[in-house]
């Protein structure tokens, strides 16, 4: 899901200055991988945050001739639609699997309360396949300690700190925070 918000971001952003077919084909095509291949939650909340940010773009164009806000908005509803149709056999089969899914069937509350992110887990932030070797040593199920993000998030997470940002990126900034 991570890999494929930057371009799903980019060709949301570009639909309104450009009114190109082609970003809003691009646009549905990220997010068509992000639905099929991603996690689910992220995808909600990233739904969400691009229906806020369609708010405030419709808001700051309100001041354009009302034919330029119908046409961003009908390319984000054609964009919307191809989506559903290229993900159709996902959600198809979705639907004819959901009875037998137990998934979501309701957990104890020893589950429920238990931390699976250990302390020790924190290590592999420096180095990401030490659980491969000594799996004992975290004390959680492995599948729950791989936070691994890279070595170039925390230079730019300090960077971010000493540059100029506009509003956009604050707006980015509180989704990252909520997320």
């Amino acid at each position: 899901s991570v890999a494929w918000t930057p371009f799903i971001f980019y060709y949301f952003l570009r639909i309104p200055k450009t009114l190109s077919f082609t970003d809003v084909l691009k646009l549905s095509l990220s997010a068509c991988f992000i639905v099929t291949g991603g996690y689910l939650f992220i995808t909600v909340v990233l739904f969400y945050f691009l229906l806020i940010l369609l708010l405030f773009i419709i808001f700051k164009s309100i001041k354009h001739d009302r034919k330029i806000i119908l046409r961003i908005l009908l390319l984000y509803l054609l964009g919307m639609t191809l989506v559903i149709v290229m993900c159709a056999p996902m959600i198809i089969s979705l639907i004819q699997v959901l009875p037998v899914l137990e998934r979501g069937a309701p957990l104890s509350m020893d589950t429920a309360l238990g931390l699976p992110f250990t302390l020790h887990s924190l290590w592999l932030n420096l180095i990401p396949f030490s659980v491969a070797n000594n799996a004992e040593f975290f004390g959680t199920d492995i599948s729950m300690v791989n936070i691994y993000a890279g070595i170039i998030f925390p230079v730019f997470f300090v960077y971010g700190f000493f540059i100029k940002v506009s509003f956009i990126e604050y707006v980015f900034c509180s989704w990252i925070l909520f997320k």
